[in-house]
């Protein structure tokens, strides 16, 4: 397929997030037993699990709220932005090189590259 029948990552770059997304989620201890009562997963890993699926693509917040809390309105809060804040804690702080990136008035990124 070329670029344009398939817009997301290369198969290079999926499978490098993907590898990063699990060594990740080992060292920050997603990987342990979760209870059932909160439905699963902490909502950091699917957030990081959500937009490693869509890496390199544009994520908008409302797409973020229904896809990792299956909220379908706007809270009127800044939730999701607090989520990102945790995982850039995480994962960007002390690289040079950052993974999550802010396009004011649209959403979030994934990426290795500079938006």
């Amino acid at each position: 397929m070329n670029k344009k029948e398939n817009p997301g990552v290369s198969r290079r770059g999926a499978a490098m997030l993907l590898l990063f997304s699990l060594a990740v989620s080992v060292l920050l201890g997603f990987a342990m037993p979760v209870h059932a009562a909160d439905g699963g997963r902490p909502k950091e890993y699917n957030l990081l699990t959500y937009m490693v699926q869509n890496a390199e693509r544009v994520i908008s917040r409302i797409e973020i709220a229904e896809k990792v809390w299956n909220t379908h309105f706007d809270t009127g809060t800044n939730f999701i932005d607090v989520y990102i804040n945790y995982l850039r804690k995480k994962i960007d702080k002390d690289f040079e090189t950052k993974l999550i990136h802010t396009k004011p008035g649209i959403g979030f990124i994934l990426t290795d590259e500079k938006p």
